[in-house]
């Protein structure tokens, strides 16, 4: 491809220039292509017009070794060390590809392919300097004395064999790093310290190793590592340095492994194991452990501004706006007493400058999540509707088609009497539905002081006939009055709803057990400081575990067809948003089922 010369551009490699064929790219797209054999072909016509250029020489090296061919990719990884110069970056990309090899193959075949890159250097093919620094690469497949290492690497391998060393140690590593390189310290770290067996004697030495890993991206090296000496020490250090490099490696198959054997972690008062715990908790997309988890942080660190401020934005990020502005408000006051020290104007730009995104944030995420809740309700108020008018729709179709073609052989006035009855009976039970539905959309609101006791009892007396025929007993505490601020007319259809419940309830477990058992509605009426709680509890069937999350949810009923529409509880649920109150089940009640509704009181 002697043409292609002519379109060739230049880069700079490690200071030189170095054509940037472009081979190059069409290499490369064969390789994302899985299309191997074409891509090595192209390349190996580009070596023999440019045998000089290390950037095809090492992707040929890359894409030998993707094919499964490692003796071919072994000899072009020994060309390219032929050609490269002393630079760290290229002894660092050759370094990186030896490393690969060492993953796949058995140590004798690495030692055989390790005598190869020593021949080729004693035949003066390699530059002297990078003699130097590939001996300490291949030094461990040879033998340990093999490499010739500086006064440097000496003192390196004399200060890891104890961690009383542990100073002199770090002072040599950097020194070596600033001197050398990062990747001579890789080469050292592989050789004398990832394959050794971990003690006490020489824990933070390795420790500090595997964070030299994490830096150098070798996660594989630092996580092997991490759980040697986790399994001979637990340590805090240890245990969240595992937790983030299996994050960064999205693998989490080491830290569950010591969770089963340490299972006490989990509930742990450091701070960093706490906030490592959360993204692992986000990735086995366990909710509630990550809502106990910040529940924990946020008790223990309860005067760290930093902390604060952390849980606050993990509230954020996982939909919890109430909690974020409870932190908002404690952060401030924290910010406030430190204000005038040292610390306070540490932390002064840095809340001036996010507290107004803050804010937003946590508006936005209650706009986001009062949209989806609008949306989910809309939808199944939608799906039940459709379902509940389908059927008397699909009645009267049917009818009228039944009868049309009756009609065309005659007409009586008997048979028009039926069309219009089922066409009439039809169409007030869709009526029927509609008029059910009419405290979810009315808008219009009436505030004004009543006495709650006695319009539930005047509740009562409207429904007095059902009770009597059922023999259902009612009792309403306390006797005296109790004022509430609300919209009458929603408070009335609230009570009236909960009292069908009950008597339904009732009446289902008569005809399913006896007619022996007791039939009682009792009403308790709590005037609190800031809310009233009305406790509805009856005797009748109950509300088993596995539907209490569903019995709010609208056309959601456990009676036989056409015997409810499913809306009483969604409309009770409703009308208690409409008025700011809350409901729940009484999990705790096993008579039958207790109901809790609270209404706040109105200034």
């Amino acid at each position: 491809m002697p043409e292609s010369k002519t379109h060739t551009q230049t880069a700079q490699v490690d200071g030189n220039k170095v054509e940037f064929l472009p081979q190059i790219a069409i290499i490369r797209e064969h390789q994302n292509d899985g299309n191997l054999l074409a891509a090595i072909a192209i390349c190996g016509a580009a070596i023999i017009d440019n045998p000089q250029n290390v950037i095809i020489r090492r992707l040929m090296v890359d894409l030998l070794f993707q094919s499964g061919r490692v003796q071919d990719a072994f000899i072009a990884l020994g060309d390219y060390l032929s050609i490269i110069g002393p630079s760290r970056r290229q002894i660092g990309e050759f370094a990186k590809r030896y490393r690969r090899f060492r993953r796949v193959l058995m140590p004798e075949e690495m030692e055989q392919y390790a005598l190869i890159l020593k021949s080729a250097m004693s035949e003066n093919r390699v530059n002297k300097i990078i003699s130097t620094y590939v001996r300490q690469v291949i030094a461990e497949d040879i033998s340990p004395k093999f490499a010739a290492p500086g006064d440097m690497e000496k003192r390196f391998l004399l200060e890891i064999e104890d961690d009383s060393k542990f100073v002199d140690f770090v002072k040599v590593e950097r020194a070596i790093e600033e001197q050398e390189g990062i990747e001579i310290i890789a080469s050292l770290l592989d050789q004398h310290i990832l394959r050794r067996s971990r003690s006490s004697k020489t824990y933070r030495i390795d420790l500090y190793c595997a964070s030299i890993y994490e830096k150098l991206r070798a996660l594989d090296s630092a996580s092997k590592i991490l759980r040697e000496l986790l399994q001979e020490k637990l340590d805090s250090i240890a245990i969240r340095s595992l937790f983030r490099v299996s994050r960064l490696r999205r693998d989490y198959s080491q830290v569950d492994e010591l969770l089963t054997i340490n299972p006490d972690l989990t509930r742990s008062r450091d701070f960093n194991i706490l906030y490592e715990l959360v993204y692992y908790f986000e990735a086995k997309n366990d909710f509630d452990a990550i809502q106990a988890t910040l529940r924990i942080i946020d008790r223990s660190f309860s005067s760290n501004l930093p902390v604060k401020r952390t849980v606050r934005n993990f509230y954020i990020r996982f939909g919890m706006p109430d909690d974020a502005k409870r932190l908002e408000v404690e952060i401030g006051q924290l910010y406030f007493k430190i204000k005038g020290s040292e610390e306070g104007g540490k932390y002064e730009a840095a809340v001036k400058e996010t507290e107004m995104e803050v804010a937003s944030k946590v508006q936005d995420l209650y706009s986001q999540l009062e949209h989806q809740k609008q949306l989910a309700a809309i939808s199944d108020l939608t799906t039940g509707i459709s379902h509940e008018l389908g059927q008397p729709i699909t009645n009267i179709r049917y009818t009228i088609q039944f009868y049309a073609r009756l009609f065309e052989k005659n007409v009586t006035k008997q048979a028009v009497d039926k069309v219009f009855s089922s066409i009439l009976e039809e169409t007030e039970r869709m009526g029927g539905l509609i008029k059910r539905l009419a405290p979810l959309t009315s808008s219009r609101s009436v505030v004004e002081s009543f006495d709650v006791t006695e319009r539930i009892r005047k509740r009562i007396e409207a429904e007095s006939p059902r009770l009597i025929e059922n023999r259902i007993l009612t009792s309403v505490n306390p006797k005296r009055s109790v004022i509430l601020q609300a919209d009458p007319v929603k408070f009335d259809q609230l009570i009236s709803n909960l009292l069908l419940n009950a008597i339904d309830a009732i009446v289902e477990k008569g005809s399913v057990f006896s007619q022996s058992h007791k039939r009682k509605i009792i009403i308790q009426i709590d005037d609190e400081a800031s809310d009233i709680k009305i406790s509805f509890s009856d005797t009748g069937v109950g509300i088993p575990f596995v539907n209490r999350n569903k019995i709010f949810d609208p056309f959601f009923s456990t009676k036989a067809p056409g015997k409810g529409e499913g809306l009483g509880l969604f409309i009770v649920w409703n009308i208690l948003k409409m008025l700011g109150g809350r409901i729940a089940v009484d999990s705790k009640y096993s008579d039958g089922a207790r109901f809790i509704a609270t209404i706040p009181k109105l200034n």
